[in-house]
């Protein structure tokens, strides 16, 4: 593995579940009994597709730390955000879609910035 590689994965918030919090970008400060640690966020993915998502995640992480490649995970997802939904024929559509415009941008910032050798990241991508 060459050393300077900066690996960006494109996945899903698919692989957090559905949390009753909020879904923070990576990592996660929990305190518990008194002491205080900063995790990876908790992965719950609801289908195989999405928990090949968590373990590409995990693999990614592990391989960072282990030999010191650096790693950028984008997840995309949709919010509601007070906007109208577009709803597309008879509305049984479960799946969102997100622009490959923004995609692309997401993906061209975190080329132009990438993480620190060693370090994986996470940023959620929301349309």
């Amino acid at each position: 593995i060459q050393r300077g590689l900066h690996i960006v994965k494109v996945g899903t918030t698919g692989q957090y579940g559905t949390p009753n919090i909020d879904i923070e970008e990576g990592y996660l400060t929990i305190n518990h009994n008194g002491r205080t640690d900063t995790l990876p966020y908790p992965k719950q993915g609801s289908s195989f597709y999405d928990l090949s998502k968590v373990h590409d995640s995990n693999n990614m992480a592990f391989t960072c730390m282990a030999w010191g490649i650096r790693a950028t995970d984008l997840n995309q997802g949709m919010a509601a955000v007070g906007h109208p939904l577009i709803v597309y024929g008879k509305g049984g559509q479960t799946r969102g879609y997100l622009g490959i415009r923004d995609t692309v941008q997401c993906v061209e910032l975190v080329i132009a910035n990438p993480a620190q050798l060693g370090d994986f990241r996470a940023f959620n991508q929301f349309t």
